[in-house]
């Protein structure tokens, strides 16, 4: 018997890097209508779906989409089949879900599970992941990125001595690639990408969230990630350990010495780092490979999430007031 899905969204406004995308709700059931042998059905009414998702592409949670969310009639009507999909860099968790960088701390193993973002932001990956192959990459390691989290502010510090052992490490200007399809940004965008080609693994720091852009696109050029993030749950169902290195926040001055550890399988690595990203990332699988992590939170649910909106005052209460600190 097949489940049925309504794919919805709470309204948008225009995006500072642009428009493009942020009808994921329509873009994610275009999807699902283009699989094949999935025992998933795609339904325009909400009373009839067993399971509904709001994509959310929102950054700013508690002042754009959580009032939406809470005020709207499905969440309401339907608490229990109403799930999300958020990309946003400070969520909370309130709904049930997949988030990208929803930190362990507020992670609930029945409510929650961690996604990767629905694309890559450089648009020039896939030309690149085609067409430029590195067989023995000079460098052992990169990093190339904005110093926003204090974490990267200490992985930027240490270029020099990172250096030494052929690491890569530089910093690029806060937002710089806000507008992906800017026509000025392309040699820096390509740059970016050369960055982590030329290197056998690619450092993926935290930054704004626990979850961060360059994990997907490392996956996706096939260099294993280096996951810098102590906050970062894992994407639940897959063998992290065969194709992805974790190094703990406070043992950055450790990086040389786990790489070389590492550096005998750095292909194999990145082979099943490709794959994984083929299989489960990808866009034409993107809207799939979610829906089966909605299921499985479903499959558990124990509870009903009217307990969990009993405390959404109090949990936006503390969030207002560490925004105040």
């Amino acid at each position: 018997m097949h489940v049925k899905l309504f794919f919805t969204q709470t309204e948008h406004e225009d995006q500072p890097w642009g428009s493009e995308g942020c009808d994921w709700a329509v873009t994610m059931r275009d999807s699902m209508l283009r699989s094949a042998n999935t025992p998933y059905e795609m339904t325009d009414d909400p009373e009839q779906a067993d399971i509904i998702v709001f994509w959310e592409p929102h950054q700013r949670s508690q002042v754009i989409r959580i009032p939406r969310l809470r005020a709207h009639q499905l969440v309401r009507q339907f608490p229990n089949k109403v799930f999300v999909v958020s990309v946003e860099d400070a969520p909370l968790g309130l709904l049930s879900g997949l988030y990208t960088s929803l930190p362990a701390w507020r992670h609930h193993p029945h409510r929650h599970r961690t996604t990767l973002y629905y694309r890559t932001q450089n648009p020039f990956l896939p030309l690149l992941r085609a067409v430029r192959r590195v067989p023995s990459p000079p460098n052992l390691a990169s990093f190339l990125g904005a110093p926003s989290h204090p974490l990267r502010w200490r992985l930027i510090e240490m270029a020099d001595s990172l250096a030494r052992h052929d690491i890569k490490v530089a910093d690029t200007p806060w937002n710089r690639f806000l507008i992906r399809n800017d026509p000025e940004l392309m040699p820096s965008q390509i740059g970016f990408m050369d960055t982590i080609l030329d290197a056998k693994f690619s450092l993926c720091p935290r930054g704004n969230g626990a979850g961060s852009y360059r994990l997907q696109e490392s996956l996706a050029v096939g260099r294993a990630p280096v996951i810098i993030s102590d906050d970062w749950v894992p994407v639940a169902d897959l063998d992290w350990e065969r194709f992805a290195i974790f190094v703990a926040e406070d043992s950055l001055a450790d990086l040389p010495a786990i790489l070389r550890e590492h550096e005998p399988r750095w292909k194999e690595m990145g082979d099943l780092a490709r794959q994984t990203y083929e299989s489960h990332f990808r866009q034409e699988v993107f809207a799939r490979r979610a829906v089966e992590q909605i299921v499985a939170i479903r499959n558990v649910r124990a509870h009903d999430e009217r307990h969990y909106f009993s405390h959404w005052d109090l949990m936006l209460a503390e969030a207002e007031r560490q925004l105040d600190q």
